[in-house]
């Protein structure tokens, strides 16, 4: 198999405990925790290394992109059911959001 480089980003949030939960980008299979952001970093290079070396040639360039990233927020309002007794009022979702656009691309694809 040739051998290509490939950049890796990586999602961290610190956490309340002061751990991170990091995921790499294109490598839903796993995500990881520490409470060392360098022990993160290693850990998300070496399950993505394991997974494009186990990964069939041809899906790696889905794996692959170079920004631009914008970071941002998703509100999503999910109305009460009509005729619940327990859940009267709507509840309000927020999510945190990553934004890029492939060169291929007119529309962005959004990771939630």
């Amino acid at each position: 198999m040739p051998k290509f480089e490939q950049r890796l980003y990586a999602v961290i949030q610190r956490l309340d405990n002061a751990c991170g939960l990091g995921e790499a980008l294109f490598f839903p299979e796993f995500s990881c925790c520490a409470a060392h952001r360098a022990a993160l970093h290693a850990t998300l290079a070496r399950l993505a290394r394991k997974t494009t070396e186990a990964s069939p040639q041809c899906e790696l360039f889905g794996r692959r992109t170079d920004g631009p990233f914008t970071v941002g927020a998703v509100t999503v309002e999910v109305p009460a059911p009509r005729q619940s007794v327990a859940w009267r009022e709507p509840v309000t979702l927020d999510f945190h959001v990553l934004r890029w656009t492939p060169p291929a691309l007119e529309a962005p694809p959004a990771g939630v």
